[in-house]
């Protein structure tokens, strides 16, 4: 994902990431979102029940 340094992704980009098949790009998602988590509980909530496919993001989810 090229963005400019320094500059944090938004929520649909850190899930964006979250979802590719690399796992250095998936944690990095995961690691830019923890932060402000909180600021997206429902948004998160919803991803959750909508991830059919893919285990171990639910499981970063949950």
């Amino acid at each position: 994902m090229t963005r400019k340094k320094g500059k944090k992704p938004s929520f649909l980009e850190c899930m964006k990431m979250m979802r590719k098949k690399d796992g250095l790009t998936k944690e990095d998602g995961f690691h830019w979102l923890l932060p402000d988590a909180s600021l997206y509980v429902d948004d998160l909530i919803l991803e959750f029940e909508n991830e059919k496919q893919d285990i171990g993001l639910q499981c970063c989810l949950s």
